[in-house]
């Protein structure tokens, strides 16, 4: 089916259920109403109860952002090890109140938005090739080394392992070639507070979560009730399989200011391991950590 059918077909899917969101959130669920009303903005609604939702809404302190998950930093649901690799937001309010938060598939890009993209992908790719090229040192090691099996079945590991992230690479850039569009099987939200004190910034290992939604298909959204004297909490998105890139938006309301800063490195392993690149070279490296401290 031609691709420009399909992504109309999906639209209207939407329009189609947009009234009963709207009607659901203009019934007291702000949650809802927030997630509808962005919705609507992003496939151009503005027919039924929409101007009345939005009229709503502004009665209301809001902030929408629209990010993207990659392969480096879409970790996936809290159901994998490396939730807190996904992007996160870090969020202050002037009074006490309940924050409503809603995550929306796809996005749209300004010419901001275009350059942070094209910077990600540089990004992404330069650490690609540093991982390649770790990768490749430790096979002449290990083919240097006769005698070590240990240092032999490591460097094996690795380079299957690299394979394997090879493969999805070229899977993804074949998709951008094809200018396929971005879907995600689910996504959800978490609010969660820190209970310690660090120099990393970002959600900790010790955390306490204040709220969290249901993963549906193509938006989420939640509230979490605050109050300043706690400190900052933390918005955390996600898709419920890691690895999955495309597109989203965030917002965030309240009746009150909110401060909203993204978190660059979600939970500092990349000061950890010195580098800014950290996720991608994890799934090789920590395979390889040993492997590499042999090398130098």
């Amino acid at each position: 089916m031609d691709k420009a059918v399909v992504k109309l077909f999906t639209q209207r899917r939407k329009q189609l259920v947009m009234e009963s969101k709207l009607t659901g959130g203009l019934a007291g669920d702000n949650g809802m109403l927030l997630a509808a009303v962005e919705e609507g903005r992003l496939i151009g609604y503005t027919g039924g109860s929409f101007p009345k939702a939005e009229v709503e809404l502004k009665k209301m302190k809001t902030k929408t952002i629209t990010s993207i998950f990659m392969d480096e930093d879409a970790a996936g649901s809290q159901s994998f090890g490396n939730w807190r690799e996904n992007p996160a937001w870090k969020v202050s309010v002037s009074e006490k109140t309940t924050v409503y938060v809603a995550l929306n598939e796809d996005g749209i890009v300004d010419d901001d938005m275009a350059a942070l993209l094209e910077k990600r992908k540089a990004s992404r790719l330069a650490a690609w090739e540093k991982a390649r090229d770790k990768m490749e040192a430790a096979a002449v090691v290990a083919e240097a080394d006769e005698k070590n099996d240990e240092l032999a079945a490591k460097a094996k590991d690795a380079a299957r392992i690299f394979a394997e992230l090879d493969e999805a690479k070229g899977a993804r850039e074949k998709r951008e070639a094809d200018d396929e569009e971005s879907s995600f099987t689910s996504l959800g939200l978490h609010a969660v507070r820190n209970t310690r004190e660090s120099w990393i910034p970002g959600v900790l290992t010790g955390f306490t979560t204040l709220g969290f939604s249901e993963y549906k298909d193509d938006q989420a959204w939640l509230a979490v009730e605050v109050d300043p004297a706690d400190g900052p909490f933390f918005v955390v998105p996600s898709t419920w399989e890691p690895g999955e890139e495309g597109l989203f938006t965030l917002s965030l309301s309240a009746s009150c200011e909110l401060d909203v800063s993204e978190v660059e490195d979600s939970d500092g392993l990349n000061k950890v391991f010195g580098t800014e690149h950290s996720l991608l070279l994890q799934r090789i490296g920590r395979r390889l950590l040993s492997l590499h401290t042999t090398i130098c």
